[in-house]
């Protein structure tokens, strides 16, 4: 169990390290449109943004610019703290290798440079135990260790991108169909949806979910409620 939860966390920092190593150098994002959203608008506008996401968190390690969004700068010090240090601790446990250029170890400040991603791999690495020529298995408390220093640096970076569960009022925007306040829901691993509370009353082209009477856009709905809030606002 502790080892799929690390697992599970650790693929959820890889996935999003090269946008917290961008949002350093962004201000704070608004609420709305939703990280995703604005990405994928993003992505379909340019071909070369997947390349670009790829590259962020190399740019980021050379990147001498003063941050413009500190608290996305302290998740990324300590996350990057937090997994360079358990690589340390699990390689002094459980390496037993001493091949010098051996690109699966872990060598203690030799490797951090290599950034938080190869730290990730490392330990989920040492965690799927499919590799064990020259390591050990790791013990119980390593394993529960691991899982919860994952699980630490999935929620910073979640918490920090605004991609934890959370339920948030769209400021200054109300419904485009019936002015009620809409409400921007956010969850890791699932896509953002919207609601607004007038369910049936509300006209907007959306279906009602039946078990909160609220009008919902999914994911394929946002951008044409992206589009009609803005027509909204420029009105």
């Amino acid at each position: 169990m502790h080892t799929q939860h690390a697992r599970h966390h650790l693929r959820v920092v890889r996935e999003h390290l090269g946008d917290l190593a961008a949002a350093v150098h962004c201000p704070p994002a608004p609420v709305w449109p939703p990280r995703q959203l604005a990405a994928h608008l993003r992505a379909l506008a340019d071909e070369q943004a997947r390349a670009e996401r790829l590259e962020r968190t190399e740019l980021a390690l050379v990147d001498k610019r003063a941050p413009a969004n500190l608290d996305a700068w302290e998740a990324w010090e300590t996350v990057n703290d937090l997994l360079f240090d358990l690589a340390d601790e699990i390689a002094a446990e459980v390496q037993i290798s001493y091949v010098s250029d051996d690109p699966r170890l872990w060598h203690y400040r030799n490797s951090r440079p290599q950034g938080a991603h190869w730290a990730a791999v490392y330990v989920d690495g040492r965690l799927d135990a499919e590799d064990t020529d020259g390591f050990l298995g790791m013990p119980d408390w390593l394993i529960a260790h691991a899982a919860q220093v994952a699980e630490d640096c999935a929620r910073r970076t979640l918490v920090t991108l605004g991609l934890d569960r959370r339920s948030t009022a769209i400021p200054g925007r109300g419904c485009p169909w019936c002015s009620q306040e809409l409400t921007l829901h956010t969850g890791p691993d699932e896509p953002p949806t919207v609601t607004c509370p007038a369910g049936p009353h509300c006209q907007a082209p959306v279906p009602v979910d039946p078990r909160t009477g609220r009008r919902v856009w999914d994911w394929r709905h946002l951008p044409a409620l992206l589009a009609a809030l803005n027509r909204q606002h420029a009105a």
